[in-house]
């Protein structure tokens, strides 16, 4: 074989798997820039992401490292992008130690392993936010004082263009491929604790939706304090998206009240019901509520 898109196509086949994959998509909490609206950066957490680092740990362990629908234990992975927002936002996930007996299922890589340490955190560069370059930092009413026609541009080609300095979304899609590889390969629930640019070209991929094209992708809305559950199989490969994105357009409906948002006590109510086909995203809104405008819809 010779030629550098027909090897591209085979190491990708090389990694398909038929058995089921299950991917949760999360945004990291709350930021400082974010409250300040600033792009970038590497800030730690406001009082709003911390609390929902707290409650990323709870949900880990009642719905991830556990089967609700069981009770039983299940291996799990978890990556974050190398930014400390991230990193701190799943600070509070538990990684406790089982043995393979213990668990619901010996995947394919644990066969010669006897135990498993939960969710032992990986760190990816390739899962930084898009790097704004010169703009790094500043608000997007200071970078329209600096340069006008950088907005206008960006909203004529948002996919290509590229930040002074700095990245495009097709630079994020060029640097995600080898993680795309990466989670096709694994049979353990994965956790991707990352940014709003890199998470929309991550959900854009495995909803496999034709509607939703690459174009397109730069645009759709990644909500905080929320975490995505993707799963798919060789059978079931097409992705329902999930009814609550109409909700999360509507900017009087989202997020959902206090009282909505996902508690243990629901992985709770599972128990004993009959396991979900693949091929659906499902979201669990964790709250708490962060602010409306976080200064990242254009990034």
């Amino acid at each position: 074989m010779h030629g550098y898109l027909r090897m591209r196509v085979a190491q990708f086949l090389s990694v398909l798997r038929p058995w089921k994959h299950t991917v949760y998509l999360s945004r990291h909490g709350e930021s400082t820039y974010n409250v300040e609206k600033k792009l970038g950066g590497d800030p730690g957490l406001s009082s709003a992401g911390n609390e929902y680092a707290r409650r990323l740990g709870e949900y880990s362990a009642s719905a991830i490292q556990c089967n609700p629908h069981t009770g039983k234990k299940v291996a799990a992975r978890l990556w974050t992008s190398s930014l400390q927002r991230t990193e701190l936002t799943a600070a509070q996930i538990p990684h406790p130690e089982h043995e393979a007996s213990e668990l619901e299922t010996r995947t394919e890589v644990m066969e010669d392993l006897d135990v498993w340490k939960q969710m032992r955190p990986r760190v990816y560069r390739n899962l930084d936010e898009i790097y704004a370059g010169t703009y790094d930092g500043l608000t997007e009413k200071q970078i329209a004082a600096v340069d006008a026609r950088f907005g206008a541009d960006r909203k004529v080609d948002k996919l290509a263009t590229r930040y002074p300095h700095g990245e495009s979304y097709l630079d994020i899609m060029t640097r995600l491929e080898p993680i795309i590889l990466e989670l096709h390969s694994y049979q353990e629930p994965l956790l991707i604790v990352s940014h709003q640019a890199t998470l929309r070209v991550l959900r854009a991929y495995l909803l496999r939706d034709r509607n939703l094209t690459r174009e397109k992708c730069p645009s759709v809305d990644i909500p905080q304090h929320t975490v995505m559950q993707i799963t798919w199989d060789a059978w079931n490969f097409e992705v329902e998206r999930s009814p609550l994105e109409a909700q999360m357009k509507d900017k009087k409906a989202w997020p959902p009240l206090e009282g909505e948002r996902w508690l243990p006590k629901d992985a709770e109510a599972l128990r004993g019901a009959p396991q979900p086909v693949p091929g659906r995203e499902e979201w669990f809104w964790l709250g708490p509520d962060p602010k409306r405008s976080d200064g990242q819809q254009n990034l």
